[in-house]
């Protein structure tokens, strides 16, 4: 098979559970309610926990006349359970519900109004719509290092959010001056929801080509994970799947395979298989299959994830545009060129609409419909397209990245088809530079 640019995508969908944040308040029949849905839902009994989350609402909403933060409280707790369920059109009407309750209550500048925004934000994320995500972190943020009673996880959430946005966006150096405020704040705290942020931090890595790090940290949250939560429990799954696509970005498939198996099979048990981890784990599962040759099995498994992500996002999502990528290089490899490019084609287009055309996501699919051409023998369509990809990719991801040396690498196959012997040993000459400095 040949080498290809193979670029860590941060699937956008999937936004990582973090402990539920609650208002407090005395105890009484809606706090009582309200507690034994948090305990269901982290015992893996959603169905029940959803169910006691609307009672509690309900009870919210009776005595709405005289406490109006726990009618906030029950909106956001049950946008939460819906949102983790992956049930965004009933979450996202309950969140603004809840931001304007507090905003009319306690006010623009306290820490349950920080909760509720940063809450709806993480929502954002999960849905791809990171312009609208962005200003309520930072407002969550602006509130939240005001306030000496934060607690720092809540901060270290906010924090990550806002993180993440930068490495969509490819603000690598904005993200990492988050991130590492992150660590310091996590650093010695063993609990479920610090492992779920090492997890962010820990994809950050890896798309900036830091694979032992990043290895150590996903290591390091699966453990705490399966420790505090047990090894069949959701946040598991996580831990297994960007554990897994790292092994993937390095071609270690055999690492790979057991890690996606074991995800796919808690979730089928969980949850279902109608949600974005689950096509993510599908996805993680047809690379691997792809690598074996088993083509029919992985462009079975790719199209059922194109088909519940397109259910569930639409068919203008970013994950739509990975999964059409592979597929088409799977048509590419059966000699389908026509197919293939179409496919190319509209993972291009789709990455352009929802991230920019200077997206460092951008770079694997030019690189990939280059590569079509250039097996055709087509080098005037490739030329342009190999050169585009590698600008991308050294404006976003570095000069040094090791994605560099394989857009490299694949100039140098276009020179040395088109009998342009010297450029072909510069890019090389280059690119094994690159490899030396990332050993």
């Amino acid at each position: 098979m040949k080498k290809i640019i193979k670029i860590s995508i941060i699937i956008l969908a999937v936004a990582l559970y973090i402990k539920f944040e609650f208002f407090p308040s005395t105890k009484n029949n809606w706090e009582a309610v309200n507690e034994k849905a948090n305990e269901l839902y982290e015992a893996g009994k959603y169905d029940e926990a959803i169910i006691l989350a609307q009672k509690a609402l309900k009870i919210a909403k009776k005595n709405s006349g005289t406490n109006y933060i726990h009618l906030a409280a029950s909106l956001n707790n049950l946008a939460e359970f819906y949102r983790n369920n992956f049930n965004y059109s009933k979450a996202e009407p309950l969140y603004k519900q809840a931001v304007q309750i507090c905003k009319k209550t306690v006010g623009e500048n306290d820490a349950d109004y920080a909760m509720c925004t940063n809450n709806l934000a993480l929502f954002y994320i999960d849905t791809g719509q990171l312009d609208q995500a962005e200003p309520l972190f930072k407002q969550a943020l602006s509130i939240r290092e005001k306030d000496p009673g934060t607690f720092s996880l809540d901060k270290a959430c906010t924090l990550s959010g806002l993180a993440e946005i930068y490495t969509t966006q490819g603000k690598f150096d904005k993200a990492e001056k988050l991130y590492e405020r992150v660590l310091s704040i996590i650093s010695g705290d063993e609990s479920a929801e610090a492992a779920s942020l090492l997890i962010w931090i820990g994809d950050f890595y890896e798309v900036q080509g830091r694979y032992d790090e990043a290895e150590k940290l996903h290591k390091r949250a699966l453990k705490a994970t399966e420790k505090i939560l047990g090894p069949d429990h959701l946040n598991v799954v996580f831990c297994l799947n960007s554990l897994a696509s790292l092994y993937i970005t390095q071609d270690k498939f055999d690492s790979a395979k057991p890690l996606s198996e074991r995800s796919l099979a808690l979730l089928e048990k969980s949850i279902g298989i109608t949600n974005p981890v689950v096509t993510k784990c599908m996805f993680n599962l047809a690379i691997i299959y792809e690598h074996q040759s088993n083509y029919a099995k992985a462009k079975t498994i790719i199209n059922q994830a194109i088909s519940i992500d397109e259910e569930i996002h639409g068919t203008n999502h970013p994950n739509t545009a990975t999964y059409l990528a592979a597929l088409a290089r799977i048509y590419e490899i059966e000699g389908k060129y026509e197919q293939a490019e179409s496919l190319h084609k509209q993972s291009i287009e789709i990455y352009k609409r929802t991230l920019g055309s200077n997206h460092y996501y951008m770079a694997t699919s030019l690189n990939n419909l280059a590569e079509l051409y250039r097996e055709q023998g087509d080098y005037t369509k490739a030329e342009p397209l190999y050169k585009q990809s590698l600008t991308i990719v050294e404006e976003t991801l570095g000069t040094n990245h090791p994605y560099a040396a394989k857009c490299l690498d694949n100039m140098a196959r276009l020179y040395r088809a088109t009998n342009r012997e010297k450029e072909a040993m510069k890019m090389e000459k280059r690119a094994e530079q690159i490899n030396k400095m990332n050993e």
